[in-house]
C-alpha cells in the first residue's frame, strides 16, 4: 500500500508540474511557430502522401518566417501595437497554412488531377453519406478494404470500405450525394466549416475575451495539430471543436455542454475517454443533473441506433476494424509501441492487444488516482495523458492521433487563463506570470 501511494503522490507532483510546462509552452507564441515549422519539414522528408507533402512545402516556410515575426514583436515595446501584429500574423497563417491548401486540395480533387489529394478518411465519410442517403445501413456487413487515398472525386472509389465512425459522423458524408458543385460535395468542406462554426459558437457562449478566442483559433486551427488534418483529411477536427465547446460551457451551461459532449460522442471513439473522465468530476461548480441527460440522450441514442440496424456490422467497423481483429489492417501506421509490438509478434496479435488494453487501463487508473478528487481541469489533463498513452499503446496508429492530447491541453490552458486571478499573490507565481503575459497580448 505504501508502495502504492508513493508512486501516486510521485504521479501527482509530476501532473502538477506537467500542467505548470504546458501554461508557459502555450503562451509563448515564438517556440509554437518554430515547433510548427519544425513539424511541417518533418513531413516533406518522412510523409508518404504526396497531399501531406504539398501542404508541407507551403507551411513549413510560413510558420519559420511566422517564428522569426514572433520574436521581433516580443521585442516591440508597444503592446497594443504588438498585438495587432500578432492578430494580423495568426490570419495570415490561417489563409496561408489552412484556406488555401484546402481549397487547392478540394479542386484538384474535383478535377481529378494527378496526385493525392485527400486521406482516406475523407471518401469513406463519402461514402458511408451515400449510402444513409439512400436509406441504406452506412455499415457494410463484409467490408473489404481499408480505405485509400483519394485521387478524385468518384463514387466508385471505396465503395467495400470498413467505417470505423459512429453513426454521426455520416453527417458530413450527407452533401457528397446531393446536387451540389463537386468542390461542394467534398466531406472536407463541411468538416471544415463546422469546426470553426462551432468553435465560434462555443467562445461566443463562453465568453471568451478577445485574447482567448485568438488564442483558440491559433492553438486549435492554425498550428499544425489543426491545420494540417483540416487540408487533408478533417475528421478530427469536428470531434475537438464539440469537445472544446462542452469543456469551456461545462460549468456555466451544462445542458448545452451535454449537447456538444453528447454530439462528440457520437462522432468517433476517441471522444469516449474525455468524457468518461468528465462524469468523473465531482465539482461542485459541475450540475451534473442537466450535464449527463443530452450526453446520455444524444450520444447514447445515435450510437444504440446504429447498432440496432446491423449490430454485426457496427462491431465490425467500429471496434474489431480498430483493434486490428479483422483480416483487413488499418492504412493508419506509426512505429510506436503497440504497432511495433504487433508487427514483431504477429501470430500473438490477441495476445498482445489484450495485454495493452490492460497496460493503458492500469496508467489510466493511476492517472485518476494520482489526480483524485477530480476537478474539471484535473480531468482534462488526465484525459489529454491518457489519450496520449492510448495513441502510444494502439495496436494500429498514427502521429495524428496525438491532436487530441494537444488540444486538450489548450483547452486546458484557455480555462485557467480565464480564470486565473492575476492580481492575487496567493496563486502560482509561474501561472500567474505566464497569464499577465498573455492577456497583455
Amino acid at each position: 500500500m505504501r508502495g502504492s501511494s508513493g508512486l501516486s503522490g510521485a504521479t501527482s507532483r509530476w501532473l502538477e508540474r506537467f500542467e505548470v510546462l504546458a501554461v508557459r509552452a502555450f503562451g509563448a507564441d515564438t517556440l509554437l511557430y518554430g515547433v510548427s515549422a519544425v513539424i511541417a519539414g518533418l513531413n516533406l522528408v518522412v510523409a508518404s502522401g504526396g497531399d501531406y507533402r504539398a501542404w508541407a512545402i507551403v507551411a513549413t516556410p510560413l510558420y519559420a518566417i511566422a517564428a522569426l515575426a514572433s520574436l521581433l514583436l516580443d521585442r516591440i515595446g508597444d503592446v497594443e501595437q504588438a498585438t495587432r501584429w500578432r492578430h494580423r500574423l495568426v490570419l495570415i497563417l490561417l489563409v496561408g497554412v489552412v484556406v488555401v491548401p484546402l481549397g487547392d486540395a478540394v479542386a484538384a480533387r474535383a478535377l481529378a488531377l494527378p496526385g493525392i489529394h485527400a486521406q482516406a478518411e475523407v471518401v469513406v465519410i463519402e461514402r458511408c453519406g451515400d449510402r444513409v442517403l439512400h436509406g441504406h445501413d452506412c455499415y457494410l456487413t463484409h467490408p473489404t478494404t481499408a480505405g485509400s487515398s483519394v485521387s478524385s472525386a468518384s463514387h466508385a472509389l471505396d465503395a467495400n470500405a470498413f467505417v470505423p465512425y459512429l453513426p454521426g459522423m455520416a453527417l458530413f458524408g450527407l452533401p457528397n450525394g446531393l446536387p451540389l458543385p463537386t468542390v461542394l460535395r467534398d466531406a472536407r468542406v463541411w468538416m471544415s466549416t463546422f469546426t470553426v462554426a462551432v468553435l465560434a459558437f462555443g467562445a461566443w457562449l463562453a465568453r471568451l475575451a478577445p485574447a482567448q478566442r485568438w488564442r483558440l483559433l491559433l492553438l486549435v486551427v492554425v498550428l499544425p495539430a489543426g491545420a494540417l488534418p483540416m487540408v487533408t483529411g478533417g475528421d478530427d477536427l469536428p470531434v475537438i471543436a464539440l469537445l472544446a465547446t462542452g469543456l469551456l460551457l461545462v460549468e456555466t451551461k451544462p445542458r448545452t455542454a451535454g449537447i456538444a459532449l453528447g454530439l462528440a460522442t457520437a462522432f468517433k471513439l476517441t471522444a469516449w475517454p474525455i468524457v468518461a473522465l468528465l462524469l468523473l468530476v465531482r465539482d461542485p461548480t459541475v450540475n451534473r443533473r442537466r450535464l449527463i441527460p443530452p450526453i446520455v440522450a444524444i450520444g447514447g441514442g445515435l450510437n444504440l441506433l446504429g447498432a440496432a440496424i446491423n449490430l454485426r456490422a457496427f462491431i465490425t467497423n467500429d471496434i474489431r476494424f480498430p483493434l486490428g481483429l479483422t483480416s483487413v489492417r488499418s492504412p493508419a501506421q506509426s512505429p510506436l509501441l503497440g504497432q511495433a509490438l504487433v508487427q514483431l509478434a504477429p501470430s500473438e496479435h490477441r495476445l498482445i492487444v489484450v495485454g495493452l488494453v490492460a497496460i493503458g487501463l492500469a496508467g489510466t487508473a493511476l492517472l485518476i488516482r494520482a489526480a483524485w478528487p477530480l476537478t474539471v481541469d484535473r480531468a482534462i489533463l488526465v484525459a489529454a495523458l491518457v489519450l496520449l498513452l492510448a495513441t502510444v499503446l494502439a495496436p494500429q496508429t498514427r502521429f495524428g492521433y496525438l491532436l487530441y492530447p494537444f488540444d486538450l491541453l489548450a483547452v486546458l490552458v484557455l480555462r485557467r487563463t480565464t480564470r486565473v486571478p492575476i492580481d492575487s499573490d496567493q496563486i502560482n507565481p509561474d501561472l500567474r506570470q505566464t497569464a499577465l503575459a498573455r492577456l497583455e497580448r
